[in-house]
């Protein structure tokens, strides 16, 4: 089949059977398409697919009372969709974004009240940094702890022009921090206070989240290229729909844990350490600086479980307590706080997920913080 006579009568063999893997290729080509289509749509109807939602809706009308399916929707989309940018010397931050509920500068911080606040704003600056629970992952940007901050120091010293910048970046822990201070001082961006709110990410990274993502496109720049092709097929809408389908997408606790966990001695060394090197970096620059060890899961009050995680059995189970008490022997009353105790007599659920604070929660670590720092 598919031949004809070619040039002296010698058999030719037909462009036939080419049209015909041409045609298998492209309708090939076309389903794949198709596919990820369908599958980045899924994605995006989050009320009806849409696994990293904490919990019920029902049980997140508990923490988000009053608010409808499609805010709640759309608040963890805001947060979780292309949150985070690639950023030298800390890996990766907050991506500028603008939403309902989530709005981050090109700056890098997340607003609050004003969203035409910038690093240049004349008065006394804050600059508080932390992970996610700084960041306000679960709440809207009026919740956020440094956007209480900026309410209550308001309230406290109504005289003075004080504004709160909200620099915390989910899963940074203090070694991050200490470099997002340095970025920041490199590019003139120097405070008059800074606040580090700390604890939970000390204890589950050896390295910062995305090295071996980094890993991957530095080897495949280098030597090959065939990774990189693997590391964009990984991040196609189809793989994403069915790893979420099948419940295996990766959290950054689960990387983490993935990679193997700090013992307490090493997370507690690491903290002293980064906390000295704030502290001599913020003198030269003539920042204050205040350190303060965060509320968790489970430490000193009882929500080892609770409505978002009843079992106990995730990542809240492996906060090390030994780690934590070790962080927060670190206070020294003066710079250094510890208010790992606010949740020992609270009685509401205090997360809107397996770990992170309702907005009453973080007025209240907020609260402590205004409390103790020194506005002169």
């Amino acid at each position: 089949m598919g031949s004809v006579n070619g040039e002296k009568g010698k058999p030719v063999i037909s462009i036939t059977i080419y049209g015909q893997i041409g045609i298998f290729l492209l309708n090939v080509a076309i389903l794949f398409l198709v596919l990820n289509i369908l599958a980045w749509a899924a994605i995006k109807a989050k009320h009806v697919f849409h696994p990293s939602l904490a919990g019920s809706i029902q049980d997140l009308h508990t923490v988000y009372p009053g608010w409808t399916v499609r805010d709640i929707v759309q608040m963890y989309d805001e947060h979780g969709v292309n949150s985070l940018q690639y950023a030298p010397w800390m890996g990766f931050r907050e991506k500028a974004r603008s939403g309902k509920y989530v709005n981050v500068s090109p700056e890098g911080f997340r607003y609050s009240f004003n969203k035409n606040a910038s690093l240049k704003d004349n008065g006394l600056n804050i600059y508080v940094f932390g992970g996610s629970s700084t960041f306000g992952t679960g709440v809207d940007d009026t919740s956020t702890i440094p956007a209480q901050m900026q309410k209550f120091f308001g309230e406290k010293y109504p005289g003075k022009k004080i504004n709160v910048f909200n620099f915390g970046v989910g899963g940074y822990y203090s070694s991050q921090e200490f470099e997002w201070l340095a970025t920041l001082a490199r590019h003139g961006h120097v405070p008059d206070i800074a606040v580090f709110i700390d604890g939970y990410n000390e204890g589950f990274f050896m390295e910062p989240i995305f090295t071996n993502e980094l890993s991957i496109l530095f080897e495949a720049k280098s030597n090959d290229p065939l990774l990189f092709g693997k590391q964009v097929i990984a991040e196609l809408p189809l793989m994403d729909f069915l790893l979420r389908a099948f419940k295996i997408k990766n959290s950054v606790m689960g990387i983490a844990i993935a990679h193997g966990l700090p013992s307490p001695l090493e997370s507690s060394a690491r903290y002293k350490l980064n906390k000295k090197l704030i502290t001599v970096l913020a003198s030269e620059y003539g920042i204050r600086t205040y350190f303060f060890i965060q509320p968790v899961v489970g430490y000193r009050n009882k929500f080892r479980t609770h409505l978002f995680n009843p079992s106990g059995a995730t990542e809240p189970e492996l906060i090390n307590t030994e780690m934590m008490a070790l962080l927060a022997g670190t206070a020294d009353g003066k710079t250094s706080f510890d208010v790992t105790g606010l949740l020992a007599d609270y009685e509401k659920q205090p997360f809107v997920d397996a770990a992170h604070y309702t907005p009453e929660v973080c007025g209240m670590v907020a609260r402590a913080i205004v409390e103790r720092v020194a506005i002169p």
